[in-house]
């Protein structure tokens, strides 16, 4: 046998041998995200999203009929579903994170202080409206919290990369609309996604967005989080902080923009094609 010819075969072998392998690793490692994702509390909160795009479809659709109305709400409660979305998410999350990474996440998100944290994050995300946080606010100008918990809210806001959370939820659920609607005019008006992005840029400037959330986030996280002792803020702070918790929040905030994103596309598509059959 030539020598080239026993090296092929020599890889053959490697490569039979370590399938197997890596078969094990990627059931281990989409296991072990979907476990990420049930323990991070993402479950509960993408369940609102079919809402807060109804509600965006019917404030800013008042120019079309009934009939495109219930394209756009069809379409996004499609695009939208929570199920769906989890799915998309999880998958992105195994390619994003190590198995190392999702490990030490759920070390924290296991433990009992956070699985305290994740509860309130899940209440907040199904319970809390407009209402209560202006209620709660003007609870603070009386009595406001005291400085250490102000600086701890602060330092978890910027440590979860709350601000660019928050703006890719905006742009997202903004987006899906602006292509939905898109969708059902006649074919040679459609602006395109492209041309959309740009405007709705223009239109929700990322500087104007984050000085809208500086004023709203402490808020927001003050009365999420209102129930929760300081000693376990600081834990959480703790392991944002860490590589660890670094890495499994670029990690999750990436597959959540990506799927956000997906979404919104799908949904202008599911538009057009619910416009053609009606």
């Amino acid at each position: 046998m030539k020598q080239g010819t026993r090296a092929a075969c020599l890889l053959c072998v490697v490569a039979m041998l370590l399938a197997p392998l890596a078969h094990a690793q990627s059931v281990e490692a989409a296991a072990t995200a979907h476990r990420l994702m049930i323990r991070s509390g993402l479950p509960v909160q993408l369940r609102g999203f079919t809402l807060q795009i109804e509600r965006e479809i019917r404030q800013n659709a008042v120019k079309l009929d009934d009939k495109m109305v219930a394209a756009l709400v069809g379409a996004a409660r499609e695009a939208f579903r929570p199920e769906a979305l989890q799915q998309d998410m999880t998958v992105r999350a195994a390619k994003k994170l190590t198995l190392s990474d999702m490990r030490s996440a759920l070390a924290w998100l296991e433990s009992e202080s956070g699985q305290r944290l994740t509860r309130a994050e899940e209440q907040a995300s199904v319970a809390v409206d407009e209402q209560q946080l202006r209620e709660y606010a003007e609870r603070l100008k009386a009595k406001p919290l005291g400085a250490k918990r102000q600086k701890l809210i602060s330092d978890l806001i910027s440590a979860s990369s709350a601000v660019r959370a928050y703006i890719a939820t905006q742009e997202a659920i903004a987006l899906g609309v602006a292509i939905g609607m898109d969708s059902l005019q006649p074919r040679e008006r459609r602006i395109g996604e492209a041309k959309l992005r740009a405007r709705l840029r223009e239109a929700m400037p990322a500087e104007k967005l984050q000085a809208v959330l500086a004023q709203q986030l402490p808020i927001v996280f003050a009365y999420m989080y209102r129930d929760i002792a300081e000693p376990e803020l600081s834990a959480y702070l703790g392991f944002l902080k860490s590589v660890a918790g670094k890495r499994y929040q670029d990690g999750m905030n990436a597959a959540f923009v990506e799927v956000l994103g997906r979404a919104s596309v799908e949904m202008g598509e599911l538009a057009g094609q619910r416009q053609t059959t009606m």
